[in-house]
C-alpha cells in the first residue's frame, strides 16, 4: 500500500511516538528522590482522571496505544509498592486520604486504605490496622468492582482482616473473611490453603474448610496430605481416613519425598515414597478402625525397615573438598544427594515417633488392653500430639479393666496437649509474612494472559512438553510476566483446553512444584517470579481409566476451569483492545 508524503510523515510520526512510548513502558525509571504521598502510601501515581485511573487499574494502557501511552504516563513510575513504612507511611495515606482528587475513585480509595492498614501493622498498631480495613469494605459496600480488583487486592483485604481479627480470638469471623477469600479467588491454590489454615482448630471440619480442603487437593496433588493431616486434628476420625485415601489413591504424587520437601528428583530417578506421610496415614486409618488399612502401610516396603529402630545413622564422612578432576555438576549433585539424604533421615526419625502409637491402637482395636496400658503409661510424657492419642487414653479410662491404670489426670493432659485452645493457636501468627503471600493488585498490563487479542498463544510464555508413560500427559510451564498467581491460574486454563482438544472432559493435576518469589533492591523490578509448572492427564470424568479411578475426588472438569477463567484471561484482553481501538 503506498502512502503519500503527508500520511507517511504522520506513520513516521506515529511510530516515533510508538517507539517513545515502548521504551518508556518498558524501561524501569528510577523513582523519584522526593516520590509523592501516593507512591509513599501504595506505590502508585496520583489519579488524574477517570480515563487514567482506569487504565492503571484494569490494565487498559496496552502497549499497542502508543499515542495515548505517551500521554498517560505518570510522573512518576508506579512500582505498586509503598516508597515509606510505618509512621511516614501511615502519614502519606492520611494526607492522600484527605486529597479531594480521590473522591471520583473508590478502588483507589480501598487500595490506600490496605496500604495504611499494612503500615499501621508495620508501627505496631493492629486495632488501627483493623479499622482501615473496616473503613475499606464500607467503602466497596454495594459498588460493582472491576473483576480484576475484587479477585486481587479485594482477596487481600479479606485475608488481611481475617488474620488480624484471628490473632485476637474472633474466628467465627476470620474464617467467614477466609471463606469468601476463598471463593473470590477459587482456581488459584495458594489463597485455598491461606484460607484452610484459618480452620485449624476446628473441633468438627464446617463445610466451608471441607470445600476448600477438597478443592485445594483437586488443584494441588502435594496439598492433598495438608488436608488430611487438617482433618487428623478433628474429631472426624472417618474423614480424615477418606482424605488419606485420596492422597495415596492412584496416580497422586502427594505423598512422595520431593513433592512434600520440595526437593525435585531427576526424571530418571525412581520415586521414594515419604516415610513420615505414610506413618501419619497409617495413623489416622488405625484410629478409623481401619486396621487392615494400618498394618499394610506398616508392614509396607517403606516403613517395615524403621520398625523396629535400626540405630543411629552412619557418621558423616569428612568433606575435604572437591576430589580431583570432578565438574561443577559433579560437585553440585553430590552435594544435592547429602541434603537429600539429611532430609529424609529427618523424616524417618519423625515416621519411628508415630509407631508405637499406631501400634498401641492397633493392639486396643483388636482386645489386647494390656499393651495399649503399657504404651500409655511407659510413653505418658512423650506421646504425640495428635488427637488419636487422646482418643486412645479416654477409651482406656472408660475400660472397666484399665480405669485404675489411666486416671483422669492423664485424660486431661494428654487431651489439652493434642488440641490446644482455638484461640491459642492464632495468637503467634505472623501477620506481615501472611502480607507477603496475598495476591497483588491484578493488571494485564503484566502480561497476565497467555493469549494475544486474536488468539494467537504466546509460545515463549506457555511450554508445553509430553509426559513419560502417559500418552495423553502434559507439563505445563509458564515463565510470562504475570505473578505466581495469575500464573497457577493460566495453567489450569491451559490444561482445561488441551482436554478439549482431546476430546476429554476434564484432567487431573498429577504434581504442581512449589513456587517462590525472590525480591530485589530495585524498587522497579520488586519481584522475580520463577516458572509455574504443572503436570497434567486428560480423562473422563465419569469414565476415568482404571489406574486413576481411584482419584475420582481430583478430577477438574474442563467446562468449569473454562467458564471461570476464560473471560479473565481470553476474553477480558479481548474487551480491552476492542474499547481502544474505538478511542483511536
Amino acid at each position: 500500500m503506498a502512502f503519500s508524503s503527508k500520511r507517511r510523515t504522520g506513520v513516521v510520526r506515529s511510530l516515533a511516538l510508538a517507539s517513545v512510548a515502548l521504551i518508556a513502558l518498558a524501561s524501569p525509571r528510577p523513582a523519584l528522590a522526593n516520590p509523592s504521598i501516593w507512591m509513599q502510601c501504595d506505590g502508585i501515581a496520583k489519579p488524574e482522571s477517570a480515563a487514567a485511573s482506569a487504565a492503571r487499574y484494569t490494565g487498559a494502557l496496552l502497549l499497542s496505544s502508543v499515542v495515548i501511552g505517551v500521554f498517560l504516563l505518570p510522573e512518576e513510575n508506579p512500582t505498586g509498592r509503598p516508597a515509606a513504612s510505618g509512621p511516614e507511611g501511615v502519614r502519606a495515606c492520611t494526607e492522600a486520604l484527605a486529597d479531594p482528587v480521590l473522591e471520583p475513585f473508590w478502588e483507589r480509595k480501598v487500595s490506600i486504605l490496605y496500604a495504611r492498614a499494612r503500615h499501621k501493622l508495620d508501627a505496631n498498631d493492629p486495632a488501627g490496622a483493623l479499622a482501615d480495613l473496616a473503613a475499606s469494605r464500607a467503602v466497596a459496600a454495594g459498588k460493582t468492582s472491576d473483576v480484576l480488583f475484587a479477585r486481587s487486592l479485594g482477596v487481600s483485604t479479606q485475608m488481611f482482616e481475617a488474620t488480624l481479627l484471628a490473632k485476637e480470638g474472633k474466628l467465627a469471623e476470620a474464617r467467614r473473611l477466609a471463606a469468601q477469600a476463598a471463593e473470590g479467588r477459587p482456581w488459584s491454590p495458594i489463597v485455598q490453603a491461606r484460607a484452610l489454615s484459618y480452620a485449624l482448630g476446628e473441633a468438627s471440619p464446617s463445610a466451608d474448610s471441607q470445600r476448600i480442603g477438597e478443592r485445594l487437593a483437586r488443584l494441588d496433588s502435594s496439598q492433598a496430605s495438608v488436608v488430611a493431616v487438617y482433618l487428623d486434628m478433628t474429631d472426624d476420625a472417618a474423614a480424615a481416613a477418606a482424605a488419606w485415601d485420596g492422597a495415596l489413591a492412584a496416580g497422586a504424587e502427594t505423598v512422595t519425598f520431593e513433592a512434600v520437601m520440595g526437593v525435585k528428583e531427576p526424571p530418571a530417578r525412581p520415586t521414594k515414597l515419604d516415610p513420615y506421610n505414610l506413618s501419619q496415614a497409617a495413623l489416622a486409618y488405625a484410629r478409623a478402625g481401619q486396621f487392615e488399612k494400618a498394618q499394610a502401610l506398616l508392614d509396607g516396603p517403606t516403613l517395615k525397615p524403621l520398625i523396629p529402630d535400626p540405630g543411629p545413622p552412619p557418621p558423616e564422612t569428612a568433606d575435604n573438598g572437591p576430589a580431583a578432576g570432578q565438574s561443577r555438576q559433579q560437585l553440585q549433585d553430590a552435594a544435592a544427594g547429602r541434603r537429600r539424604e539429611a532430609l529424609l533421615r529427618q523424616l524417618e526419625d519423625r515416621a519411628r515417633s508415630l509407631f508405637p502409637l499406631t501400634q498401641a491402637i492397633l493392639a486396643e482395636g483388636r482386645g489386647d488392653t494390656a499393651a495399649a496400658v503399657s504404651y500409655v503409661q511407659r510413653s505418658f510424657a512423650d506421646m504425640p500430639d495428635k488427637m488419636a492419642a487422646a482418643e486412645l487414653v479416654r477409651r482406656l479410662a472408660t475400660k472397666p479393666e484399665t480405669t485404675a491404670q489411666v486416671p483422669a489426670f492423664m485424660v486431661e493432659a494428654i487431651a489439652k496437649k493434642a488440641r490446644q485452645p482455638e484461640t491459642e493457636q492464632f495468637k503467634n501468627i505472623d501477620a506481615k509474612a501472611v502480607l507477603e503471600d496475598l495476591p497483588p493488585l491484578q493488571s494485564l498490563a503484566r502480561g497476565e494472559r497467555y493469549r494475544r487479542a486474536d488468539g494467537v498463544r504466546v509460545v515463549a510464555e506457555l511450554r508445553e512438553e509430553p509426559l513419560p508413560n502417559r500418552p495423553l500427559g502434559r507439563q505445563l510451564t509458564y515463565s510470562g510476566g504475570a505473578d505466581k498467581f495469575a500464573g497457577d491460574e493460566m495453567l489450569y486454563l491451559r490444561a482445561a483446553e488441551l482436554a478439549k482438544e482431546r476430546g476429554k472432559s476434564g484432567f487431573i493435576v498429577l504434581r504442581q512444584n512449589s513456587r517462590f518469589i525472590f525480591r530485589t533492591g530495585n524498587p522497579s523490578y520488586p519481584i522475580i517470579p520463577i516458572p509455574a509448572e504443572i503436570q497434567v492427564d486428560f480423562v473422563d470424568v465419569d469414565a476415568p481409566p482404571p489406574e486413576l479411578a481411584g482419584a475420582r475426588a481430583r478430577f477438574i472438569r474442563a467446562d468449569d476451569v473454562i467458564a471461570a477463567l476464560k473471560p479473565i484471561y481470553i476474553d477480558l484482553p479481548a474487551e480491552l483492545d476492542a474499547a481502544r481501538r474505538k478511542r483511536r
